[in-house]
């Protein structure tokens, strides 16, 4: 999941900064294989410290159902039908739980840092633009942060 989540809003953010950069009309970096796959792979490697931490917390997920069995036998059918997290809590955990606040924050730093370039990039070109235009960037730009 955390996967995932990560690809989600390091799409996003790779999406605004191509706003901007189409603003600056400077895109050639997104149309080239080898800038491309420098994007994916630093969006696959963005997840790694988190989930690192997150195994070596010492998550096993049958001893969590075993300690949930002998424990809170009632609550055993909702472990068992629905995925659980049985993550110790310990130092690794709470290194783990830094880690993510931290990328988190510094994702919506570059978020709020990109959409502040966009607005003051659009204010200095709005009046190249045509209306149809403007109308396009500022759809796409709110889709963007309606998915963020």
């Amino acid at each position: 999941m955390h996967v995932t989540l990560t690809f989600a809003g390091c799409s996003i953010l790779v999406g605004l900064i191509y706003q901007y950069y189409s603003l600056c009309d400077n895109v050639e970096f997104f149309h080239t294989r080898k800038d491309v796959f420098i994007i994916f792979f630093l969006m696959s490697i963005y997840p790694i410290p988190s989930l690192t931490l997150h195994l070596l917390s010492g998550y096993d997920n049958e001893k969590f159902i075993q300690d949930v069995k002998t424990r809170a036998p009632h609550l055993y059918p909702l472990v068992i039908s629905a995925p659980c997290n049985g993550t110790p809590f310990n130092g690794f955990t709470i290194a783990y739980l830094i880690d993510t606040i931290f990328q988190i924050i510094a994702i919506f730093i570059a978020f709020l840092v990109s959409f502040y370039k966009i607005l003051k990039k659009w204010s200095m070109l709005k009046h190249t633009m045509s209306a149809n235009t403007l109308k396009l960037r500022k759809q796409y730009l709110t889709t963007l942060c309606l998915h963020l």
